[in-house]
């Protein structure tokens, strides 16, 4: 968090769940005076669902690895 708020925005974070056997690459993850942190995960192509469960993935693996939403 120390990180995000210096800059404003991090691209390409790597996080692990402590407990369960997966991580992910974030592409962006930044901070909005309105929404507070925005995880972001660029896709090309039509929107799929798994596209949705991806993000809300990367959503909960930030939540542990912060405790922030």
């Amino acid at each position: 968090m120390r990180r995000l708020h210096a800059a404003g925005a991090l691209t390409e974070v790597w996080l692990d769940h402590p407990k369960l056997l997966f991580g992910g690459m974030i592409d962006l993850v930044a901070l909005d005076s309105d929404a507070g942190v925005v995880v972001v995960d660029f896709k090309t192509g039509a929107s799929k669902d798994a596209h949705r469960d991806q993000l809300l993935l990367y959503a909960m693996l930030w939540w542990r690895a912060t405790g922030t939403v």
